[in-house]
């Protein structure tokens, strides 16, 4: 990952545009997540007084396991970037910039001016990966009982057994009719 030197901004703005293997980004595979294929950056970096703001996108294909069904799919996840960096604070202002930087997109660059923005990546990567990933919106997910996948069928143990702890519930349904 590249590296982002103050003094390189030219006043317009500097066009960051950068294509890799997750790896060079930090990040890795895992049981839940399978990253393919190239990750696409494209950040505008832009100087505003002491501060750098950085906007833009990044985007990557991720293979994900279906909660309901377990069935393994792709998906396109393609997230904003926008991120404020500013001076780092002195000593003194250290423990109330680190309680203003958990309220914002603010992040702190080190006096020698220098910007690192693998770190924020990988974090806005992993935000944007679904917490309970889904292959299609009306996924049916699996049988409680035989385990069979329900989007490619009924199973023929599917009987409406009613839980016990529900059925005096089902005795006063009977009884308003």
């Amino acid at each position: 990952m590249q590296k982002i030197v103050l003094s390189d901004i030219p006043s317009e703005g500097l066009e960051l545009k950068e294509e890799g293997k997750p790896c060079s980004f930090g990040l890795e595979d895992d049981k839940f997540v399978s990253y393919y294929g190239p990750m696409r950056l494209s950040l505008m970096i832009e100087k505003i007084g002491n501060s750098v703001k950085v906007h833009g996108g990044i985007s990557f294909d991720v293979k994900l396991i279906c909660v309901r069904c377990l069935k393994p799919f792709s998906q396109k996840i393609s997230p904003a970037i926008d991120i404020i960096y500013e001076p780092e604070p002195s000593e003194a202002m250290k423990e109330e910039a680190a309680l203003a930087e958990k309220e914002s997109d603010t992040s702190y660059y080190r006096k020698n001016g220098v910007i690192e923005l693998e770190d924020a990546i990988r974090e806005f990567v992993l935000l944007s990966l679904p917490i309970k990933p889904v292959c299609v919106h009306g996924c049916s997910g699996l049988c409680p009982s035989c385990g069979k996948n329900l989007n490619q069928g009924s199973c023929s143990c599917r009987s409406h057994k009613i839980d016990p702890r529900f059925s005096k519930l089902k005795d006063f349904k009977e009884r308003k009719k």
